[in-house]
């Protein structure tokens, strides 16, 4: 079917008919979820009951995603490509927590208790985990408490961090063996395209006049999140001043392993800017037999390591508007609904701080 794109109204109707099509994708996730759980007091410590709880849990999410055939064959006007998935993951968890109360009401100890958890998680793709949470908590009098908290947490990869469809597009790359850009990286750049076979001088990568390919897709090979976390901190509540509670905590946290996608020009690059050529990003990208780049996979990765510390603050106060104004009526049933204002602050490590407020008034 002709058409002439020049021109306005050049398009007949039969020639839209001819190019436009109705198409549809859909997508399907679901959760099988089994559990487990007994909880409830051991046994009577002089300081109060022993709580424990344990339990067992199965999950298996899946999800299945049909590209429309536009999408699936690429046949829309510039329209990417995506690849039809029908995946699962499963995973078989078992876990118990103690809650020991230690002193109760004792000369400088109003309470003093100590708090035990841990986990342990069979993933199917990403293998066996544990985590754990050691905290204590001393009230040397009712109104203020003191609290310190190690923990171990982990994350799993989502579905669509492992099994994104994927798409395939074209992007404006830089070849960082161009020469031009051999001295825009780390120190061992030069080096890893020399080895490559790439001369420092002649190379004129076609990356100079024309796009590469990306491929955009998930990961089923992500391994797990992981964190160590300490926080350390006190809770004040005044019996002067009912409604009032005011916290602090000092927390640090370290993660490794963190999911992310870092993008197809940072893993090109990253490909000759590490030690050694023999690495997770030169893997994820093909270059033609005369050396040119021809596509970039771009997934995500357990690539991210950072530590963060810093320390929350968070002031509320509960009241009722008729005790705030004197003017209680009424019994139970004709309360007022409860006044709360609320304010935290967090100061994070780099000087960062944030502001948030909550007040409800009614």
């Amino acid at each position: 079917m002709p058409v002439n794109i020049f021109g306005q109204g050049t398009i007949s109707p039969e020639a839209v008919d001819y190019i436009r099509a109705d198409h549809t994708s859909t997508t399907e996730t679901s959760q099988t979820l089994l559990q487990g759980l007994i909880a409830g007091d051991l046994f009577q410590l002089p300081a109060g009951t022993l709580k424990v709880s344990a339990g067992a849990e199965y999950r298996k999410d899946e999800i299945d995603f049909r590209p429309s055939y536009v999408w699936e064959k690429a046949q829309g006007f510039f329209a990417s490509q995506f690849s039809p998935i029908q995946e699962s993951n499963s995973v078989r968890e078992a876990f118990a927590e103690v809650l020991v109360p230690v002193i109760k009401d004792q000369p400088f100890v109003h309470s003093l208790e100590f708090e035990g958890a841990y986990r342990v998680s069979d993933y199917e793709r990403a293998g066996t985990v544990e985590s754990w949470k050691l905290a204590g908590s001393w009230a040397p009098i009712p109104d203020i408490r003191f609290r310190l908290t190690k923990a171990t947490a982990v994350r799993a990869p989502s579905l669509g961090e492992m099994f994104n469809p994927g798409s395939r597009g074209a992007e404006g790359l830089s070849d960082p063996c161009d020469p031009t850009l051999l001295d825009s990286g780390t120190t061992n750049r030069r080096a890893n395209c020399l080895a490559l076979g790439f001369d420092p001088v002649t190379w004129d990568p076609n990356t100079r006049r024309m796009t590469t390919l990306v491929f955009s897709t998930g990961n089923p090979d992500l391994g797990v999140e992981e964190a160590d976390a300490l926080t350390v901190g006190a809770v004040v509540r005044p019996r002067f001043l009912p409604g009032f509670a005011f916290s602090a905590d000092y927390y640090s946290i370290k993660l490794d392993g963190g999911i992310d996608r870092i993008g197809a020009q940072q893993t090109v690059n990253n490909c000759v800017d590490l030690p050694t050529l023999n690495n997770q990003f030169c893997d994820m990208l093909t270059r033609r037999p005369d050396g040119n780049l021809y596509e970039v996979r771009d997934s995500y990765i357990n690539v991210a390591s950072f530590e963060v510390e810093g320390v929350d603050f968070e002031a509320t106060y509960r009241a009722e508007i008729a005790d705030l104004l004197g003017e209680r009526k009424g019994g139970a049933a004709g309360r007022p609904p409860p006044l709360l204002f609320r304010a935290q602050d967090a100061d994070m490590k780099k000087g960062r701080t944030l502001w948030s407020a909550l007040f409800i008034c009614a």
